[in-house]
């Protein structure tokens, strides 16, 4: 997932005598918004990445007449995580608290980038040169078995956490994940 850094400024709050800072992100353009997940912000919504999967999905809803922070809150939502594009900073700026911050946020203009694509097999014997290499790994495992069956199954999760929760589910006890290997593009793991 592509990120980027924004210079932007926080400012110090003040609510029931509470002092605080936060970050309104009043600088950026009317392209851009913040997601922020469970009142932090996470990731970064620009409508400048036009040809990007999302962002075309986005602008067809909010065409239809949705809001954006409806459209934004029920993706989370599809995720299992608390998206909003309203800050929640409740008190009032106290003047002359300026304070320069940098701020890196993940793009969002892709769901795909959000999942872990799982493949699960069942063996007792683990060649890892055949489980690291992908055009071995699926000429050995998509095939039919004699009743049929192909000994391959994929599905998709959120999590790596979510992932582990599956997994002992499947297994009826807890499984922890061991890191095979990993590159940009993914991560392999075996139970």
């Amino acid at each position: 997932m592509e990120t980027v850094k924004r210079q932007t400024e926080s400012y110090l709050f003040e609510n029931s005598g509470e002092t605080f800072r936060a970050i309104p992100f009043y600088e950026l353009s009317i392209q851009e918004w913040v997601v922020y997940q469970q009142g932090q912000p996470k990731y970064l919504i620009d409508f400048d990445r036009r040809t990007k999967p999302l962002i075309q999905d986005i602008r067809i809803k909010l065409e239809s007449g949705e809001e954006l922070d409806n459209v934004v809150s029920q993706l989370g939502r599809f995720l299992g995580r608390q998206w909003t594009i309203k800050h929640n900073i409740k008190g009032k700026e106290i003047p002359d608290s300026c304070q320069q911050e940098t701020v890196e946020l993940v793009l969002l203009d892709d769901l795909g980038d959000l999942f872990i694509d799982l493949t699960f097999i069942a063996t007792d014997l683990v060649d890892t040169d055949v489980l690291l290499n992908e055009d071995k790994f699926l000429e050995e495992y998509l095939v039919e078995d004699e009743n049929g069956y192909i000994g391959v199954e994929s599905a998709y999760i959120d999590n790596e956490s979510n992932l582990e929760k599956i997994l002992s589910f499947l297994f009826g006890s807890r499984v922890e994940l061991k890191r095979m290997a990993s590159s940009a593009q993914s991560k392999r793991y075996i139970v």
